[in-house]
């Protein structure tokens, strides 16, 4: 654990009216959330794409039915519209993605995957997927079940907080 996170939990014990034991659980998994994620990051940036343009690359793909705008995008991403239009530019660079003119309003575009887009984006995300099976190996089903009902209960607290 690193020493900030041994700093909060040190400070959380011995503050009694803190629940220090529900201050470690969200102390750890922030330390864990960041390896986690910087090693999840290997898995699309070795297939040479960025947080941003995996992100938008799996809204499309969600989305493929329909015509998916830079706004939309935006909204489903939560970045900036000029992020978006950065993250698409370079997609199409790279030949992932195409931008088509819609047929009534040549003003508005949308953004669709290309068939070479696809693909890197399904091996991506199964290298991700097999990195996520490989840190998760050791724990059993049970305990990843309590997990998941822990992080709802969690998510629960986070919304009272919020209002």
């Amino acid at each position: 654990m690193p020493l900030w996170a041994k700093q909060l939990a040190l400070v959380a014990e011995f503050r009694h009216d803190l629940n220090s034991e529900g201050c470690q659980l969200v102390i750890a998994h922030l330390d864990i959330a960041s390896r986690l994620q910087l090693l999840l990051r290997r898995s699309y940036v070795r297939h040479h794409l960025t947080d941003l343009q995996f992100r938008l690359s799996l809204v499309l793909q969600a989305r493929e039915t329909e015509a998916v705008s830079a706004a939309a995008l935006a909204d489903h991403a939560k970045v900036s519209r000029s992020a978006v239009t950065e993250a698409v530019d370079r997609l199409v660079r790279k030949g992932l993605a195409t931008r088509i003119r819609s047929g009534t309003d040549r003003r508005f575009v949308c953004v669709q995957l290309t068939d070479v887009g696809r693909e890197v984006l399904r091996t991506a995300c199964q290298d991700y997927l097999e990195m996520a099976t490989q840190v998760t190996r050791h724990v059993g089903a049970a305990r990843i079940r309590d997990s998941l009902d822990a992080y709802a209960q969690v998510k629960d607290g986070i919304q009272c907080v919020e209002l």
